[in-house]
């Protein structure tokens, strides 16, 4: 069941860095919007794995929207 459950995070993280790549500028900003919610929200979850992989995709989002 853990495996299961590991790839399909897997897939749902490879899914979502497709969706990014795509992304304009403005929606990539609502994007990442969205994603520090959901990295507050894991966070007090205490699901800081989830919490800190997400923190790293918004770092890179970040600095794929300064280089855009």
């Amino acid at each position: 069941v853990i495996e299961a459950t590991k790839a399909a995070e897997d897939e749902e993280e490879y899914q979502a860095v497709l969706q990014e790549e795509v992304m304009e500028h403005e929606s990539l900003e609502e994007y990442i919007l969205e994603l520090e919610d959901e990295m507050m929200a894991a966070s007090q979850a205490l699901q800081f794995e989830r919490a800190a992989e997400l923190r790293d995709r918004i770092i890179s989002l970040k600095e794929k929207l300064k280089g855009k």
